[in-house]
């Protein structure tokens, strides 16, 4: 019996494909999506894995199953258009749920499973489909319609169809099995039958000889070889094991063959009892019947925890921090009940509420702050002009070089004439640098100065400054791809990535342009609402924009946005509010428990954080101006190092720091260790002014921690190479992000700016109020004495209308 598992496992690893299939999830709304997703699916052996595309098979795989002594079941067409079959356990609950486009591609992986270690029973699926799916939703609605699968069962009823399908069968396990495989089979091929696991020869297609029903098998890649071979219909029978286990031997042949062979393969296989892993067949058991029938392993053991579902101890985990979690928040809402105010999260969204009068602070609108959104645009609008200006440079360089070959005293390759052009270019190159970096800076220093002078509240200024540093890069980038083409143009040389260059990809990359066609107010304006700090001259592109696909994402960002205001107004700022009068007294360990009561609530604000910008909001952005590279973030969670992460988690920060100050360090002459260093020192500066900026203060707190994660990579490198572990390395970036680092960093500045900032804040605030009430009363008096001096007015007016009126009475009489 072992013997023969050995070999259906030897048979079974001779399978090999890989192809886009049609994979099924449940969707309880048609708005979140079709039910069907596109995945790349490989069999490897005994292995059915999947990935999201072919290029992403080099790494982990999404979902792995073993469909070793597993049920294949074969459903037909479903929705007019997909051809379906169903992998399921041994217990037969449905493991995963597959489609191919076409009837053959279905067939191909149906006799591909079978012979990987699949047993087939179409009757596990029920005819209107499995739970949950729409076909099944659409028959429980009209119980009259049934689906019919006679027409997609691929199970022919002639023989010709029967020795197709044998053949085709055949021809998948033999095209999977390699020439590598080939060698083995001849001997079991002979006869036209295979041994299976429990003992039992596979008999006929339409149940041998005798005309009775078939034995049921495992098949396996040799079994599924043996059909092909054995006959058109099916093989010879075989008769039952001896006493002594050794099955005999089944007739080969051509003779033994046509006498046995029915005429037609039966419509599908069933299992008449009998388990697939090759135990006995289910019956009343007798006080001598065997239980222990092979060699088996514990299911948690290390040969086989990796390749068993463990559904139920996910399940259980989830209860487990499902119940935690709704402990806390019972207790948290016991304890400082409702918090989140939405008046007061719509108030520090607003752009005013400054505490001083300067340049128009102290009302409801920081006008100045206002202002700075369209003068950025302007900057930007700005170095478009300053790069035109460097065209303009660039051409007259041209026409001095055309005019030096049209008077023919001087030819260009003379070295006097080349020292006189270099000196050109490069007095215009500092030219254009000179006026880059004042308008860039500008992008800098005009937010920066408002927010000081305006004392803005922080959710505002840090949103502004934001966008400006992110304005910033991206126009640094623009600039440095400018001065790099125009470099190119120089030496006569077209970059890659422009039209015309043979590195340039051509797929899915739409009408490409080349330098100066980029040098474009549409171009420029298209750049800076592209997802992306680099710049280049054409980027991929998506097919279309997809409608319901941005509503999910929107739905998504609206969820994480109100979950993470809900975790900061509950958790994070009872937390740092009771935190500060332990770090006053520098109680070290009230310290410490303050600490470890903020690390939950942080890093599931950093995690909703992280999914709302990295994926939600660079997804929508990305999908409303069709670019087409989203790979905004890697797997940063299993990163191995401090360097990896850094390396995976912000990918668009990360790739400009490679293309803009890394590189060109590299180019310089400094070495790999200093390169590494200035790349840290710049992520530093920018870490420190989007969190010092904003709240008014700079202690050079987030400065620190970035630079201290140069000798943590270090550190932990070592670590890696030392053990040879990536789980030691991953454990120190969870603990010094997440439980030491955001907590600590979140309490000294809330600390500091609490204690030396906010008073002063409040200070200015309340005075811009009381200027603001003085004015008023004055108005209102001034209002009032108006008001007054006008009744006056009316009734000195009324008194000599009746003095004029009795005196022209009198007159009259």
């Amino acid at each position: 019996m072992a013997n023969e598992q050995l070999q259906e496992k030897l048979a079974a690893r001779a399978v090999h494909m890989g192809e886009y299939l049609h994979k099924w999830k449940q969707v309880p709304l048609p708005l979140l999506g079709s039910e069907w997703e596109l995945r790349y699916w490989v069999l490897s052996g005994s292995s059915l894995a999947y990935y999201r595309s072919a290029k992403d098979s080099g790494f982990s795989p999404r979902e792995e199953i073993s469909v070793l002594n597993c049920y294949v079941a074969w459903e037909g067409l479903r929705s007019g258009r997909y051809w379906t079959f169903s992998v399921l356990d041994g217990g037969a609950s449905l493991l995963v749920r597959l489609a191919a486009l076409s009837r053959e591609g279905g067939e191909r992986w149906l006799a591909a499973l079978e012979a990987a270690g699949c047993v087939r029973d179409d009757s596990l699926i029920p005819r209107e489909g499995p739970k949950g799916s729409r076909e099944a939703a659409r028959a429980a609605k009209a119980p009259t319609a049934s689906l019919s699968r006679s027409l997609s069962d691929p199970v022919f009823k002639g023989p010709e169809t029967g020795a197709a399908a044998a053949a085709a069968t055949a021809a998948a396990a033999a095209a999977a099995a390699g020439s590598g495989s080939s060698s083995r089979r001849p001997s079991r091929l002979a006869g036209g039958s295979a041994a299976t696991p429990n003992g039992a020869a596979a008999k006929g297609a339409a149940g041998g000889g005798s005309g009775g029903r078939s034995t049921p098998r495992v098949p396996s890649s040799a079994a599924v070889s043996s059909a092909a071979d054995g006959g058109a219909a099916g093989g010879a029978p075989a008769s039952r094991p001896s006493g002594d286990g050794a099955a005999a031997p089944a007739p080969s042949g051509p003779e033994s063959a046509s006498a046995t062979a029915p005429a037609a393969a039966p419509p599908r296989r069933s299992f008449a009892g009998q388990r697939p892993s090759g135990g006995p067949v289910r019956g009343p058991m007798l006080g001598s019947s065997p239980v222990h029938t092979a060699a088996r392993v514990s299911p948690l053991s290390s040969e086989r925890a990796w390749h068993e579902k463990h559904t139920g101890m996910y399940n259980l985990g989830f209860i487990i921090i499902v119940l935690t979690n709704f402990r806390l928040a019972l207790e948290n809402a016991l304890k400082y009940g409702w918090r989140l105010n939405p008046v007061a999260v719509v108030g520090d969204l607003m752009t005013g509420r400054a505490g001083s009068s300067v340049l128009g602070g102290g009302g409801i609108v920081n006008v100045p702050l206002v202002l700075c959104y369209p003068c950025l645009l302007l900057a930007g609008l700005m170095g478009l002009g300053a790069e035109r200006a460097g065209l303009a440079l660039l051409r007259a360089e041209g026409k001095l070089q055309d005019e030096i070959v049209k008077r023919g005293d001087r030819q260009l390759d003379d070295p006097a004439v080349q020292r006189v052009l270099r000196a050109r270019a490069r007095l215009h190159e500092w030219l254009l640098f000179l006026l880059n970096a004042a308008t860039t800076s500008t992008i800098i220093v005009l937010p920066w100065t408002v927010i000081y002078l305006t004392k803005a509240e922080p959710v505002s200024a840090g949103i502004l400054f934001m966008l400006a540093i992110i304005m910033w890069m991206k126009m640094v980038s623009y600039h440095h791809c400018c001065f790099d083409l125009r470099e190119a143009r120089r030496c006569g040389e077209i970059r890659p990535g422009e039209r015309g260059c043979p590195d340039t990809p051509a797929a899915d990359w739409g009408p490409l342009a080349k330098y100066p066609e980029n040098l474009t107010l549409k171009n420029l304006l298209y750049f800076l609402a592209l997802p992306t700090l680099v710049y280049q001259v054409n980027y991929p592109l998506s097919r279309s924009v997809r409608g319901r696909w941005l509503l999910r994402r929107l739905f998504e960002m609206a969820i994480g946005l109100t979950a993470l205001a809900i975790i900061i107004g509950q958790y994070i700022e009872p937390a740092v509010t009771n935190s500060l009068a332990p770090l006053r007294q520098m109680d070290l360990p009230r310290v410490i428990e303050r600490v470890l009561k903020l690390a939950l609530p942080s890093t599931y604000a950093w995690l909703l954080g992280f999914f709302c910008l990295f994926h939600a909001w660079l997804n929508i952005l990305a999908e409303l101006t069709r670019f087409g590279d989203r790979e905004f973030y890697k797997d940063w969670w299993n990163a191995a190092t401090v360097g990896d992460y850094w390396k995976l988690w912000n990918m668009p920060v990360h790739k400009w720091l490679l293309r803009h100050v890394y590189f060109p360090a590299i180019r310089a002459g400094v070495g790999r260790f200093h390169a590494i260093v200035a790349t840290f020192f710049v992520s530093a500066v920018f870490h420190e002014l989007i969190l010092g900026v904003p709240l008014h203060l700079v202690r050079l707190w987030a400065f620190c921690g970035i630079m201290l994660q140069v000798p943590l990579i270090m550190l932990t490198e070592k670590l890696r190479q030392r053990l040879r572990r990536d789980e030691l390395g991953n454990y120190v970036f969870w603990i010094t992000f997440c439980v030491v680092g955001q907590p600590v960093c979140v309490l000294l500045y809330y600390h500091d700016y609490v204690v030396g900032i906010r008073p002063k804040l409040l200070a200015l605030r309340t005075v811009a109020a009381g200027a603001t009430a003085a004015a008023a009363a004055v108005g209102a008096a001034a209002a009032q004495a108006a008001g007054a001096a006008g009744a006056m007015a009316a009734a000195v007016l009324a008194a000599t209308n009746g003095t004029l009126a009795a005196g022209a009475g009198g007159l009259v009489g």
